[in-house]
């Protein structure tokens, strides 16, 4: 099913601007001086007379598949944008969580060292069993919450039902 794209005119001259350069190529001559050169400029010139028909019988064909193409990459540029903005978004979440838990570490790393102090002064009795307890949870809690990324309650949350489950 051929269909004119083009309008008849420009068609007509297309068709005589072919017609013209075939009788170019016949009158260069036969194969028999430098027939190599002429086999190349013929099979340029059957190429480009190829590419020029179908490009003009399947115009319509062509734009349609160097739409869907675009589409298709349009997609896939849209697709990549919003996947990396929203990674980027789940890295940003990992890192701001780090951060507060480096600085709630911190801050019971300091804790612990003014109770330490306090105990050596004679202040204060020694750790109890549940204090240790207590602190090697926490201690935990932020390591599993340093590694993943994940919020502190969330992961107090797992380790609960774990050791319901499990314990």
């Amino acid at each position: 099913h051929y269909s004119k794209t083009v309008g008849s005119a420009s068609s007509d001259t297309w068709m005589m601007g072919a017609l013209f350069q075939s009788f170019g190529m016949m009158k260069t001559g036969g194969l028999s001086e430098g027939a190599f050169q002429d086999v190349v400029h013929c099979l340029v010139f059957a190429t480009c007379l190829m590419q020029r028909i179908l490009v003009e019988r399947w115009h319509q064909d062509l734009r349609d598949h160097f739409e869907r193409r675009k589409a298709l990459l349009d997609f896939r540029a849209q697709w990549y944008a919003e996947k990396l903005a929203t990674s980027r978004q789940v890295q940003l979440s990992m890192w701001d969580t780090k951060r507060q838990v480096l600085l709630n570490k911190l801050s019971r790393v300091t804790q612990q060292l003014n109770t330490l102090r306090s105990i050596w002064d004679g202040q204060r009795p020694a750790f109890t069993e549940k204090e240790e307890e207590e602190n090697h949870h926490k201690a935990r809690v932020e390591h599993i919450c340093l590694k993943g990324g994940v919020n502190e309650l969330l992961v107090t949350g797992l380790l609960k039902e774990f050791t319901r489950n499990c314990g």
